[in-house]
C-alpha cells in the first residue's frame, strides 16, 4: 500500500481549495469590532508539522465576516486561497512559515462562527511544543512498523498523542502483540470490546482495547482495512 506524503496532501487540498470563488471577497468589510480568539488546540502536531486551532465569532452575515478576512489579508503579501462554499466559505493563505485557514459559518443569534488553524512547517519547535521523546509505550510499537502521520497536542498540562499504522495480519494476533508490549511498559488492562455480531460489515470482527499506569491511559483500536489491520492508538498522559 503506497502511502500518501504530507507535502502532497497539503499540495492536493491547496489546489482544490484555489478552484472555489470566495463569496465576498471583493466586498467592503465593515468595521466591526476585533473579535477575541479562543484557544481549542494550544499546541499540537500534525506529523511533523505545528499545528494550532482557534475559535471566534464574528458579527453576521457569513459574506460580511469573509469580505472583513479577505480585506485585513490583502494588506499583506501572501498568497491567499478561497475555497468552501457559499454557507461554509474558506480562507487560505500560504506564509513563510505554513498556512493558514479561517472556515466559517452561520452560528446562534446571527453571529459567525470561525474557526482558525495553523499549520506551520518551518518553527523549530512545531506547534510551539517542547521537544519531548515518544513515551514508552508509544515508542514500543515501533515494533508495528513506520506508522502514518499522526497527530500530538499538549492541552492543560495533559499530552495527547494519535498513531496510526497498517499492518499486514489479522486482529487477534496484531492485538494480543500490543497487548504484550502494553505489559511490558508497565500499562494494566483496562478494558477489552469486541464488535457486535449486528455491527456494520466495516466494523466486524473489530476490537478495541484499553490500557491505563500512572497518568497514563492508552486506547488501542483494530479494525479490518484493505487486507490488513488498521491499528489507532490514543494516548493519553498527564505531565508532572
Amino acid at each position: 500500500m503506497k502511502r500518501a506524503r504530507p507535502h502532497a496532501v497539503l499540495g492536493a487540498a491547496l489546489v482544490a481549495a484555489s478552484s472555489v470563488p470566495w463569496p465576498g471577497a471583493h466586498g467592503s468589510a465593515v468595521s466591526d469590532p476585533e473579535p477575541a480568539w479562543e484557544l481549542l488546540v494550544p499546541a499540537g502536531r500534525l506529523g511533523r508539522f505545528g499545528l494550532r486551532v482557534e475559535r471566534a465569532e464574528f458579527m453576521g452575515p457569513v459574506s460580511r465576516a469573509a469580505a472583513r478576512i479577505t480585506e485585513a489579508w490583502g494588506e499583506e503579501p501572501w498568497l491567499v486561497l478561497g475555497g468552501g462554499d457559499e454557507a461554509a466559505p474558506r480562507l487560505s493563505r500560504l506564509g513563510p512559515d505554513g498556512i493558514e485557514t479561517v472556515t466559517l459559518r452561520t452560528g446562534a443569534n446571527g453571529r459567525v462562527e470561525a474557526r482558525r488553524s495553523m499549520i506551520e512547517w518551518r518553527a523549530s519547535s512545531p506547534g510551539g511544543l517542547p521537544t519531548r521523546s515518544e513515551p514508552a509505550f508509544v515508542a514500543a510499537l515501533g515494533a508495528l512498523g513506520e506508522p502514518l502521520p499522526g497527530f500530538a497536542s499538549v492541552d492543560r498540562g495533559v499530552e495527547n498523542l494519535t498513531r496510526v499504522w497498517w499492518i499486514p495480519g489479522d486482529i487477534g494476533a496484531i492485538s494480543s502483540r500490543v497487548a504484550r508490549l502494553a505489559a511490558v511498559r508497565g500499562l494494566s488492562p483496562l478494558i477489552r470490546f469486541e464488535a457486535p455480531a449486528d455491527a456494520p460489515e466495516s466494523l466486524r470482527g473489530g476490537r478495541v482495547l484499553a490500557f491505563g499506569g500512572a497518568g497514563v491511559v492508552a486506547v488501542v483500536t483494530f479494525a479490518r482495512h484493505a487486507g490488513g489491520v488498521a491499528v489507532v492508538v490514543h494516548y493519553q498522559e498527564r505531565r508532572p
